[in-house]
């Protein structure tokens, strides 16, 4: 027996999410509020919540870290909207897309050209430079710090223009190919999905990672609430999970560091 998994906590998905199956393809993610909206492929629109009465919370520990006391009620069922007369229904994530990242302003600084290809967008003008990144890009994000983050078959790669491209040493980055990433809008945290289901939360220049997800269909999408307590994914298969991240789990911010997980504990 692997005594370290034996012993290892719970992915925060079965502690602090809920996922439904749809049969029928995804095909975009948002958040409407506290809302994550899901497109599927008939026109419709399933939207699901996050948190709902009865759902699981976290309480601090009096001695520190915090415990996760579990739901008292099971997570509704998701509302289904039906698609307009006559139209049709597209969601997206807003800032970025398989195509540009703008950062946190709004300034379009990086775009995927078809193939994968990434390329610049020089300061204060509408030139471009190719980027030599070691990866097929398919999904950008941009983290609350502005660096860009780059998602690939063969990883996740960071880049910033005052230090240039780096390896993003996730847990599983050597092993699985990765699909799309996130970023938290105000924590620096970037969430990374791979082959095998997995979503782990990590940042920047620290090895150790949060489990999310351990396994499952491989996700498509990956996306924070606008406050960054939550978190939506939808899979291959049409999965769709929301799970919640509240900053307690997360230890404060203090000068010159990015915010640690926290100890938890289920209850």
């Amino acid at each position: 027996m692997d005594l370290a998994a034996a012993h290892a906590p719970p992915p925060l998905h079965d502690l602090l999410g809920a996922s439904f199956v749809f049969n029928a393809t995804i095909t975009g993610l948002a958040w409407d509020g506290d809302a994550a909206c899901f497109t599927l492929a008939d026109g419709s629109v399933a939207r699901l919540t996050a948190a709902w009465t009865g759902a699981p919370r976290l309480a601090p520990r009096p001695g520190g870290g915090v415990e996760i006391i579990a739901a008292a009620a099971p997570p509704p069922p998701p509302v289904i909207i039906a698609p307009p007369e006559g139209g049709t229904v597209s969601g997206g994530a807003e800032g970025c897309s398989p195509v540009l990242c703008r950062t946190n302003d709004g300034t379009v600084i990086a775009m995927v050209k078809p193939g994968g290809g990434v390329a610049l967008r020089s300061p204060g003008s509408n030139s471009w430079t190719d980027l030599d990144v070691p990866v097929a890009a398919s999904s950008m994000a941009i983290t609350s710090a502005d660096i860009l983050v780059i998602g690939g078959a063969e990883g996740v790669y960071l880049w910033e223009r005052a230090t240039g491209l780096r390896h993003f040493a996730i847990a599983f980055g050597m092993r699985h190919a990765v699909a799309p990433v996130a970023c938290h809008p105000r924590l620096g945290l970037i969430a990374c999905a791979d082959r095998t289901g997995a979503i782990v939360l990590g940042r920047p220049e620290v090895r150790e990672v949060m489990l999310i997800r351990a396994a499952g269909s491989p996700p498509t999408m990956l996306e924070f609430a606008p406050t960054g307590e939550a978190l939506a994914f939808a899979t291959t298969d049409g999965e769709a999970g929301t799970m919640l991240l509240p900053d307690l789990l997360f230890r404060p911010i203090t000068s010159g560091t990015d915010p640690e997980p926290e100890r938890h504990d289920e209850r």
